[in-house]
């Protein structure tokens, strides 16, 4: 059987592609076996325009040195590597594993959050005690009651509270955004609100739709010999899905598109106080 730590390796020098500001801070930083718990998001990859490298970016939800006190700001972690290592560090870095890690950890920024350059995964499935508690610990269930919603679940990867409840006859998901709520109750009173007077809403979000988003539809997404589509047909295939909902009454509608622009959502977003100002068709 293959040892764990074989895909240890597949990450280039420090140095390798690392950009030459990057290099400049953390060169200065001190080399450290850290082990950590990686957050619910896992890792990630990007590649800017022009780049050859990509990017890995990861975040430690709990992480301390060996036989160090836990730290619970969370440590953003990152490495420029290839499209074939890239892969192979997001398989082992996923969500809530407690991984082993050398890494040139830089002191606090200005945004006073610590990171690190990644140099190896010294262990892709760490056995230490107190990291695995942490790690069980962040995957128990967290819920909210609400004498109007009923239970609602956090979702750890966006901190947000969550709920499927009906609107106008059809169950929808309600995602609550919990990073800038300083009441939750307020908060909730807040979601009632939009939720006791979704007739208008409906009214209100879908006449945005139809006069933002009509035109183009007729303009460019018609399929052959299609004909051209109804302000009230447009209406009826719009099918919405999810409600998401900012402390201050910023909210974004999701709806499927009823195959009106190939399979992309309709999103519309606003405020409670201003009503619908954007329309998009995302994915």
């Amino acid at each position: 059987m293959a040892d764990k730590r074989t895909e240890t390796n597949d990450l280039p020098d420090e140095t390798s592609a690392v950009p030459v500001h990057l290099l400049e801070k953390f060169n200065a930083s001190p080399v450290v076996d850290i082990v950590g718990v990686v957050n619910a998001l896992g890792a990630g990859g990007g590649q800017s325009r022009g780049e050859t490298w990509w990017t890995l970016r990861f975040r430690l939800v709990r992480w301390k040195r060996q036989d160090g006190a836990v730290q619970r700001s969370e440590l953003l972690v990152q490495q420029f590597l290839d499209g074939e290592a890239l892969r192979k560090a997001m398989n082992a870095l996923t969500e809530y594993r407690v991984v082993a890690l050398r890494v040139r950890l830089a002191a606090e920024d200005a945004s006073g959050s610590p990171k690190a350059l990644l140099l190896k995964i010294l262990d892709r499935d760490s056995p230490d005690v107190e990291m695995r508690r942490e790690a069980e610990e962040l995957q128990r269930p967290v819920t909210l009651h609400d004498d109007y919603f009923g239970e609602l679940l956090l979702d750890r990867r966006f901190n947000d509270f969550t709920v499927t409840k009906d609107w106008r006859g059809k169950p929808v998901d309600l995602s609550l955004s919990m990073g800038d709520c300083q009441d939750t109750a307020a908060f909730l009173r807040l979601a009632r609100e939009l939720w006791e007077a979704q007739d208008h809403w409906h009214t209100r979000i879908t006449e945005f739709a139809v006069a933002q988003l009509l035109p183009l539809k007729n303009d460019n997404w018609l399929d052959e010999d299609e004909e051209e589509v109804s302000p009230k047909e447009f209406a009826d295939r719009m099918e919405l899905t999810s409600i998401s909902l900012n402390p201050d009454g910023s909210f974004t509608f999701w709806h499927n598109d009823g195959d009106l622009f190939w399979g992309h959502c309709i999103q519309i977003s606003g405020s409670m106080e201003g009503g619908p100002t954007d329309a998009d068709i995302p994915g």
